[in-house]
């Protein structure tokens, strides 16, 4: 399916809005993390926005979506408010006592299906919620997770159980607490095709490449010989995407920016160019 200007136009668009709230949210929480989910604005807002998901709340066979690295799951919050299933002003009191929003999301909030706060169990829950559900099943995790061997364990369960409803996409930024990823996971497409997934790789910030990739995987068809196996997108991102100082930088993992910086990265972001390189 080609995807017409509008769409891609809107999230386009989408792409300097959610940045300014995730931005709002950090500066008015004083929290950290937030940097994180930058790299996954345009990941997000193509499930969300694309026209190729159901995420009805009031809908029991809607798709599911789980954030494996609970800190990144905040990226939901703003996209959440949009579609009315918390109120706007839940942003300005993210991990404020008299909120809903937590540092790490969980089951109290909509859409969040599973708690994620410990790392690489999000494949593993998701395969389980594949197996018993017709809908389709997304699962984001980093690369960092690639390291634990439960995800792995969860990619060699999902083939042999021939989970073509379960959809990953791997957030590979190259950076993890523990350092560099490249050099310990490379080359990714064989490791993931080693296990029989259906594999593409894109630029995670490029709405043409991610709508063009969930594409691919929504037209299978049976006689397709991919078509019982699971799917991954391995999506190259950039960590703090959209403020220059911070991009790829994994010390800004926890900080928290003083006035000045504030300033500046606030008026960057008002002028947030989308580019896809």
């Amino acid at each position: 399916m080609k995807r017409n200007y509008p769409i891609i136009k809107n999230l386009i668009d989408g792409s300097q809005k959610y940045r300014l709230e995730l931005f709002g949210m950090w500066i008015d929480s004083r929290r950290p993390h937030i940097p994180s989910t930058f790299g996954l604005v345009e990941i997000v807002n193509s499930l969300f926005n694309g026209e190729f998901t159901n995420f009805d709340i009031n809908d029991e066979n809607r798709d599911r979506l789980i954030i494996s690295p609970g800190h990144e799951g905040i990226v939901m919050y703003p996209f959440l408010a949009d579609k009315n299933y918390i109120s706007k002003e839940e942003l300005k009191k993210f991990t404020h006592h008299d909120g809903i929003l937590r540092q790490y999301p969980d089951p109290s909030m909509p859409l969040v299906e599973c708690p994620t706060g410990s790392l690489s169990h999000g494949l593993g829950i998701g395969g389980g919620m594949a197996e018993r559900r017709k809908n389709n099943v997304y699962v984001i995790i980093s690369d960092g997770e690639f390291w634990e061997g439960s995800t792995q364990e969860a990619m060699s369960l999902a083939t042999r159980r021939k989970l073509r409803n379960l959809i990953c996409i791997m957030n590979n930024n190259g950076t993890s607490i523990l350092g560099e990823t490249k050099t310990a996971h490379e080359p990714l497409e064989e490791k993931w095709k080693s296990y029989n997934w259906f594999t593409q790789r894109v630029n995670g910030h490029s709405y043409t490449e991610l709508l063009s990739a969930f594409d691919n995987i929504m037209s299978r068809i049976p006689s397709d010989e991919n078509y019982h196996k699971p799917s991954v997108i391995i999506a190259d991102t950039l960590k703090g995407k959209g403020i220059k100082e911070i991009e790829g930088d994994p010390m800004w993992h926890s900080r928290i920016p003083n006035n000045e910086q504030e300033k500046k990265f606030r008026e960057e972001l008002n002028k947030f160019n989308y580019i896809t390189n």
